[in-house]
């Protein structure tokens, strides 16, 4: 099946980069889902730990917010006493209550300062203002109840718009917990309400207070100011309950909030007995903001424990994030140093199996077909390994049926050639012999009838003795030509094992093969120390045979000219060269030159033996390399190398 069009691309695309860039390239590519989503979860984690954070800073405004309405509360109920007893002592009274508004005001003005909504400036220039006309006007003391109570009221009004910025700002509103919730929401919204029904209890009580008897108008208000708390007592009793529910193990909330609860109660029925109910009001001032102040003292005890459970919520919510981050950062490193470790071995066991396919593959390509991949893994390369394995095999079966099969065609050839270069010789032997016999013939058959004369002699001896020259020279080129096919095998000597120094040999070379007639000089260049573990003796026989072939199709008879025998040491091996400056060969010849039997001078004597015996005792005595390359009259360089133990 075809693999689809962006497999395509893939496949192209990796086919052109280095394993190296293909392990960082996949690598990469599996690790980004997983970093990806690593970021995602620790900016989750970070996000919730800043919220919640951000939430406790919500907690302090909050608290001071209602440091400042208790403070402003107190004042009010101050400037209400001062109505019915205007004595020093209340007047200083007044005047430290309105010093710490004051004074809460400013530590309210300088924490809501840091938040980020930019309308909190004129916001924060409003709620001052409306303290300032609480404090400097007479509605606190004198007149009717909605002017008494209408300062203060707006003073609470922007005290809680305040809030609300600050439970937005700081993201109170949106806690993720329930109960913490429910415990804000009766923060910012129950207890703001029963607060204001509370005050206006007071405020109008005090109206009440100042009255003989209650008018239509004031008895209704009366009535729905009770009609209020009553609401807001149930209201606040339920939220308590529901959040006390989710948070049973602030017993300390509990009793405070039953205190709470009752104070409203024992409060209201207060009010309501002894200001609506009464024809004629006969109740003292002291006595009535005592009752009602005790409803205040239990708000205050409510807030200075839910305040409290809620900041201890948010601290054990910033610590469990904390613990999740250290989870989540610790995993991520144990995790990454896990992928790393497995990435590594995976790159290095794969880095493995090519070192060793590479090296059993060039083992096999210097000719050894006797290795063999040991498969040590469960997975796709040991398919490879066992196709490879398989593979030499079948290649050694193959090779050993070539081998004969080239040891047949050689020994047919050379026993061709051998027939051709013996049968002219043996030829000539056997016509010369046949005359020889005849001659012999014809002078017993005249010595018998007694009729040789001196001319028939003469004629036998001259006959005889061509004859056997024939067979002499014949007979010597068989012997010759024996002598050439001996050096075919003269190669099956043991391999050395230790190198030798190379140099002497080189350096006989030239008073052994110079003649003297010819105008060709053999020169040596060499190194210092030239070392191989090459048998000296073929060493001779194979620069022998070359520089003989040089002689005789290299040059012309009276040609001068140069044969070179240069020795190079290099690091794994040691290379020979044999040049000349002679005629050189033609392409087509020089196909041709190792092939045994071949010659361009058979009409000279040449057997075509001599590269041929070259070839086969540098690659297969000498183990090395012989390679030729020639131009037309540029001459002819043969260079041979040979491994280095």
């Amino acid at each position: 099946m075809a693999p689809i069009p962006f497999i395509k691309y893939a496949i192209f695309f990796m086919n052109r980069l280095s394993f190296v860039k293909k392990f960082i390239v996949v690598s990469i590519l599996f690790s980004l889902p997983l970093l990806i989503l690593g970021q995602a979860l620790f900016y989750e984690i970070t996000e919730n730990i800043n919220t919640t954070k951000a939430e406790k800073e919500g907690i302090v405004l909050l608290k001071k917010s209602y440091e400042l309405l208790f403070a402003a509360a107190a004042y009010r109920d101050i400037q209400l006493v001062a109505r019915a007893n205007a004595s020093d002592d209340v007047q200083n009274r007044i005047t430290l209550r309105a010093q710490k508004v004051e004074k809460t005001l400013l530590e309210f003005e300088d924490a809501i300062t840091g938040l980020s909504n930019s309308g909190l400036p004129e916001q924060l220039e409003i709620l001052h203002n409306s303290w300032k006309r609480f404090k400097s006007g007479s509605a606190g003391a004198a007149g009717g109840p909605n002017i008494q109570f209408q300062y203060y009221d707006s003073l609470v009004n922007n005290v809680e718009l305040l809030v609300n910025v600050v439970t937005y700002d700081r993201k109170l509103i949106h806690d993720p917990s329930l109960k913490t919730f429910l415990l804000i929401n009766i923060m910012i919204k129950d207890i703001p309400s029963v607060i204001r029904s509370l005050g206006k209890a007071r405020a109008y009580g005090a109206y009440a207070l100042s009255l003989t008897a209650l008018d239509y108008e004031t008895f209704k208000t009366l009535d729905k100011i009770y009609d209020e708390l009553i609401a807001n007592q149930l209201l606040i009793e339920q939220s308590l309950k529901y959040a006390l529910d989710l948070n049973n193990q602030h017993k300390d909330l509990e009793k405070v909030a039953k205190d709470l609860v009752y104070s409203i109660i024992v409060g209201s029925d207060f009010f309501y007995e002894n200001l609506i109910e009464k024809d004629f009001i006969e109740l003292e001032w002291d006595t009535y903001f005592d009752v009602m102040s005790k409803s205040f003292d239990s708000i205050h005890s409510v807030i200075n424990v839910i305040l409290p459970a809620i900041d201890n919520q948010l601290n054990k919510r910033i610590e469990q994030q904390y613990q999740k981050l250290y989870v989540f950062l610790f995993s991520t490193i144990l995790l990454s140093i896990l992928i790393f470790y497995l990435y590594t071995a995976v790159y290095f066991s794969i880095r493995s199996h090519i070192s060793t396919f590479a090296s059993k593959a060039s083992q096999v390509a210097n000719g050894d077909l006797s290795v063999k991949i040991n498969i040590e893994s469960n997975d796709e390369l040991s398919e490879l390994y066992i196709a490879f394995n398989d593979m030499l095999i079948q290649l050694k079966e193959h090779q050993e049926k070539l081998v004969q099969a080239e040891k047949m065609a050689s020994l047919g050839s050379m026993i061709a050639g051998v027939a051709h270069e013996m049968n002219t010789p043996m030829g000539v032997i056997k016509t010369a012999t046949s005359q020889i016999e005849e001659s012999m013939q014809a002078i017993g058959e005249k010595f018998a009838q007694n009729t040789v004369t001196k001319n028939d002699f003469h004629d036998y001896l001259e006959d005889s003795q061509e004859c056997m020259q024939l067979i002499s020279l014949n007979t010597e080129r068989c012997i010759s030509l024996i002598s050439t096919f001996k050096q075919l095998n003269i190669y099956q000597k043991p391999d050395l094992k230790e190198n030798i120094e190379l140099a002497s040999t080189l350096d006989a070379i030239p008073s052994i093969f110079q003649q003297d007639s010819s105008h060709i000089q053999i020169q040596v260049e060499r190194p210092a120390s030239l070392q191989a573990s090459i048998d000296p003796e073929l060493l001779t026989l194979v620069i022998g045979n070359l520089i003989h072939n040089a002689y005789t199709h290299g040059f012309t008879e009276k040609t001068s000219g140069v044969i070179k025998i240069i020795g190079r040491q290099l690091e794994n091996e040691v290379c020979i060269e044999v040049t000349d400056n002679g005629h050189g060969i033609d392409e087509k010849t020089l196909e041709k030159v190792f092939e045994p039997f071949f010659t361009t001078k058979r009409n000279k004597g040449s057997v075509g033996l001599g590269l041929h015996i070259v070839y086969i005792v540098v690659t297969q005595a000498l183990k090395g390399e012989v390679k030729i390359n020639s131009h037309v009259s540029n001459g002819t360089q043969v260079t041979m190398c040979f491994k280095q133990h």
